[in-house]
């Protein structure tokens, strides 16, 4: 009987691990300034970007990476603006809550 619950709960750990590898990721603090954030890409994750109200986000991709477009679906809550940099644009929530 502890041989098949102990088997059950590894198998249940095992069948969880996907799920585990795609979860949100937060971006770490950067060791001058904490409002300051990196994260390295992986494929598939998902990544939080902490943003306020009125206030202007600057989001850096790496050398060698280019936006090529970008689309938003709530635009009445968010400006969103390429800058001249082929790998920066920001993100600036104009209404509460967005």
């Amino acid at each position: 009987m502890l041989k098949s619950t102990y088997g059950a709960a590894v198998l249940a750990a095992y069948l969880a691990l996907p799920g585990l590898v795609h979860a949100e990721a937060r971006p770490q603090s950067g060791s001058r300034d904490h409002r300051v954030t990196y994260a390295t890409y992986q494929e598939g994750q998902v990544y939080t970007v902490q943003t306020r109200v009125r206030n202007v986000t600057l989001i850096e991709l790496g050398n060698g990476e280019r936006i090529q477009s970008i689309a938003i679906g709530d635009s009445e809550s968010f400006q969103i603006d390429k800058l001249e940099g082929a790998n920066v644009f920001t993100v600036k929530p104009v209404i509460q809550g967005a």
